[in-house]
């Protein structure tokens, strides 16, 4: 578990808002920092944590930059296609990085 001091400290690194849902209703995904590790925020209107709910409130406002676009995750029968868009490659690989890191992130809770 965090002290309050480090999970201000990884709110300030929060950056790159992307929508969870093709419908942009919900929750917004941002990236943040800690001690040197890449995690995803969740942000909500309906967080628990007053937090959770400015920092929605803010990203709608844009003080976090544009939010990207959902991104549906792709088929096997999609990976072997040849005419998918380049950039979904990189979009691959950065879907399997973010769920390495929530995979981290759960072991780092369970440590605490």
């Amino acid at each position: 578990m965090l002290t309050v001091e480090q999970r201000d400290e990884f709110l300030k690194t929060l950056s790159n808002p992307q929508y969870v849902n093709s419908n942009h209703i919900g929750p917004i995904a941002l990236t943040g920092t800690i001690n040197g590790q890449k995690l995803i925020f969740y942000a909500s209107p309906y967080d628990t944590m007053e937090y959770g709910k400015d920092i929605y409130n803010r990203v709608i406002k844009g003080e976090y930059g544009e939010i990207g676009e959902f991104v549906p995750e792709i088929t096997s029968q999609q990976r072997h296609t040849s005419d998918i868009h380049p950039m979904t490659k990189i979009i691959e690989d950065l879907r399997k990085e973010i769920e390495e890191l929530k995979r981290e992130m759960v072991q780092l809770k369970a440590q605490k």
